[in-house]
């Protein structure tokens, strides 16, 4: 048990959706809590520590878990799936909800990643009540300080807060999801945004309603009064519900949300300064500074933006001290502010080793800018901020955290939102290119790389799991003759597992959960040894490695060549939807193999009585036929090989006939 809790590590909530260095289990259990309320137990109990003298007996269970693994290893659908599992059996882990969230920022789930940081930051230990009344406080309240200790923020809740602020903050994304219609491809999809807003709307209206005061909305004479909450909801759930849910508006109320989160989270945070001694270990990955930039800088640019976007006739819903588009020089000049005249001594204090966040978050807020530039690409001012998004970049690279660069380099190059105008320019590939060395040549990456990434994934997906019933069909062939309970367990699942590829072929893999519904039941019915030898689990690919692949055949048009490659995997999952559905266009499809795995499974349980030989002999039959299908999938998915080569297949499937399994004819077609 003390090797095990020696070498246990847990993994705290981070200021990115992204792994942070691990903190070692044994020295969480040696923490010394300080509260003020107690504080000569407190000191007893530090000074205790210098000589201990009490030996102490641990009992317990320790369990590996595979899903920080999987996370790590770009595994996300098993990784949720484990993740979902785990947090059944410990609902109010923190913990376990800051890394679903985290990953659903990766995947671009952002308005699930908003419910599942709002569900972790109510985990703060207080009622509505009290957390209102909190809420209600000025930032210069000494209540805020004596009223509570700051236990409740060191286990991870500040980080929660903060990632669910960047998750208001960025309402491009989350905004757009929560008006997005009805998406015939996906109705499962869409059915999860509708059940999300119906919740979240009236929890958002609750806890930001102290944000719109004062503020005047359209169609009304005078602004919000801060007496008027009542009114202030009842505005907020009507703009939010389904009836309304207008883009521009929804991004202006989250943008408003996320400044006041922002102001909440500055207030928050400890006036105290902690030095780093032997018996107190620093927490979390946030500092006052750059809590600060994003109250001071990102929050309220991110506001003008979205003012700007919704349009100038509109004035007098919103007030903001940032211009948009805003000046290199103005948001330099703000920046500087908020990091205060004391900036050197505070990283003296720190010995730098926090102060790479505060750098990032003053490159976020300079590249987002830059959206401001647009059409102006070669443009001074955009250039301008460039340089100063990649000078700060620099500064976070150079913080001596252990693990840093593996952890985000994806986040950083691809994913985080913040950074996509960045990405384009010149001087950010030089700072690739010196920071994170790779073996080809840095190429522009499209500002939207998980679209193709997903795309490719789905391939492996399919085409694994296609690989793997391709082989445990002939494998079967080998296991003949069997008993008439085992066919009908190989027919079930086989309904099932076409079934599935149906829902991902019709959606165009676009739920998680649907694809990790196929693996589940591949697991199920297939040998281990097959999975890993056809690479199942599937590991998302990053955009590096698309362009790497593509840029292997040709040296210019590789973005042309993963738009080519998109549009071929959309339309053959349109063709394998065609060929599986069993109702397609309206009509009954009698070569669907969910129809055929059904008959097929009923004429075995219906003649389970019959001889065996006759019996094995069209199982042969049904074996090799399945064997073929699937190996069809395959050459459907590879953009080389016939967009027919499925449809040609099941057209030769041979189904069973009369009452018992005496003949393998084809079933007559039609």
């Amino acid at each position: 048990m003390r090797k095990q809790l020696s070498e246990t590590y847990l993994y705290p909530p981070t200021a990115l959706p992204a792994e942070a260095p691990a903190d070692n289990f044994l020295d969480l259990l040696g923490d010394v809590d300080l509260e003020p309320k107690r504080l000569g137990t407190s000191l007893l109990r530090l000074f205790s520590r210098l000589r201990p003298k009490i030996a102490y007996t641990v009992r317990g269970v320790l369990r590996l878990r595979e899903a920080r693994e999987l996370s790590q290893e770009r595994k996300f659908d098993d990784a949720l799936d484990r993740y979902y599992e785990a947090l059944r059996l410990d609902p109010t882990n923190l913990y376990l909800r800051t890394q679903i969230a985290g990953i659903q920022e990766q995947l671009w789930l952002h308005l699930d990643a908003l419910e599942t940081y709002y569900g972790a930051i109510r985990l703060d230990g207080r009622n509505s009540a009290q957390r209102n009344a909190r809420t209600g406080m000025r930032s210069w309240d000494p209540r805020r300080i004596l009223r509570h200790r700051y236990g409740w923020w060191r286990s991870g809740l500040l980080e929660a807060r903060f990632r669910y602020a960047v998750v208001l903050g960025v309402a491009e994304r989350t905004a757009d999801q929560w008006c997005k219609s009805d998406d015939p491809p996906c109705p499962r999809r869409a059915h999860a945004r509708k059940q999300i807003r119906q919740a979240l709307g009236p929890a958002l209206a609750a806890r930001h309603w102290r944000a719109f005061t004062g503020l005047m909305p359209p169609g009304q004479a005078e602004p919000f009064g801060p007496d008027q909450e009542g009114l202030v909801r009842e505005w907020l759930e009507t703009e939010l519900g389904e009836e309304r849910r207008r883009y521009p508006i929804v991004r202006e109320i989250f943008q408003l949300a996320c400044r006041e989160e922002m102001q909440q989270l500055a207030a928050d945070y400890p006036r105290m300064i902690r030095l780093r001694h032997p018996f107190v270990r620093a927490h979390g990955t946030l500092t006052r500074t750059s809590l600060r930039l994003n109250r001071d800088v990102w929050a309220p640019l991110r506001l003008a933006w979205a003012h700007a976007e919704a349009g100038r006739d509109r004035a007098e819903l919103l007030e903001n001290p940032l211009p948009w588009p805003s000046s290199a020089e103005t948001l330099a000049r703000r920046t500087k502010a908020a990091r205060g005249a004391l900036r050197g001594v505070r990283r003296c204090l720190s010995g730098g080793w926090r102060l790479w966040q505060d750098n990032y978050n003053a490159a976020c807020a300079y590249a987002v800018a830059m959206n401001g530039t647009e059409g102006r690409s070669g443009s001074q001012e955009r250039r301008a901020l460039a340089d100063l998004a990649v000078d700060e970049l620099e500064g976070a690279a150079q913080a001596d955290v252990s693990g840093f660069h593996p952890v985000t380099r994806s986040w950083l190059l691809i994913e985080d939102p913040d950074l996509e105008k960045l990405r384009q320019e010149s001087r950010f590939i030089r700072f690739e290119r010196e920071t994170y060395p790779h073996s080809a040549p840095d190429r522009h990456r499209p500002e939207r790389p998980l679209r193709p990434e997903m795309k490719a994934y789905g391939r492996q997906l399919l085409s694994g799991c296609a690989a793997v019933m391709e082989h445990t069909w002939r494998l079967r062939r080998g296991q003949l003759p069997a008993e008439p309970y085992v066919l009908s367990e190989w027919f079930a699942g086989e309904t099932e597992l076409w079934r599935c590829v149906d829902r991902i072929a019709s959606n165009q893999g676009r739920n998680w959960r649907d694809r990790q519904r196929l693996l589940q039941r591949v697991r199920e019915v297939a040998d281990k040894r097959l999975l890993v030898r056809c690479g199942l689990p599937s590991s998302l690919p990053e955009m590096d490695d698309l362009l790497d692949e593509a840029a292997w055949d040709t040296v210019d048009g590789v973005q042309e060549r993963i738009s080519s490659f998109e549009e071929t995997f959309e339309k053959r999952l349109a063709a394998l939807s065609l060929a599986v559905a069993v109702g397609a266009n309206g009509s009954a499809n009698r070569r669907s193999p969910i129809r055929l795995s059904t008959q097929w499974l009923a004429a075995v349980r219906q003649n389970g009585a019959s001889p065996a030989v006759v019996q094995q002999a069209a199982a042969q039959q049904a074996c090799s036929d399945y064997e073929t299908a699937w190996r069809a999938v395959r050459d459907l998915l590879d953009p080389d090989e016939s967009a027919t080569a499925l449809s040609d297949a099941l057209q030769r499937f041979h189904a069973p006939r009369g009452r018992c399994l005496l003949s393998s004819e084809r079933a007559p077609m039609g």
